[in-house]
């Protein structure tokens, strides 16, 4: 009976280790490239809005939060939306860009954690007020 519950245990443990890391790859360095903000057109490096962007003709989504949407329900939020989309453009231009992917998340686009210069961007976007902790942080931009 004792061994059942070493095993139990051990079982936990392991189950733990491996959705704490679900889905975690490497970081992959990318350097150093020009993220402007998207326009019409074929997108290689670009940002589309706050939290996701192509780089080098892949999309990606940045996992663990949330911006506010370009075409959102207030004026705050689409103003929100405008800065945080320029911010994470600036942020992803100003130096070595890493990624760790997560998997596909909706829109069949790449969740990642990406960091420049080892600063991660979706902190810095938390930090500005320009996001929020997704899924369960509040929607703060109608209410400003």
């Amino acid at each position: 009976m004792r061994n059942l519950g070493i095993w139990a245990v051990l079982s936990f443990a392991v189950y733990g280790l491996y959705v704490m890391n679900e889905n975690q790859t490497t970081p992959t360095d990318h350097g150093r490239v020009s993220m402007p903000i998207c326009s019409s057109g074929k997108r290689v490096s670009c940002v589309v809005d706050g939290d996701t962007f192509w780089l080098k003709g892949t999309k990606y989504r940045l996992k663990d939060v949330d911006t506010p949407e370009t075409n959102g329900q207030c004026s705050g939020e689409r103003r929100l939306a405008a800065n945080a989309t320029r911010a994470l453009s600036s942020f992803l231009s100003k130096g070595e860009i890493s990624l760790r992917t997560y998997g596909e998340g909706y829109y069949s686009r790449t969740l990642v954690k990406v960091s420049v210069d080892g600063q991660d961007a979706g902190k810095y976007l938390l930090q500005q007020r320009l996001a929020r902790r997704w899924p369960d942080g509040p929607k703060f931009w109608c209410n400003e």
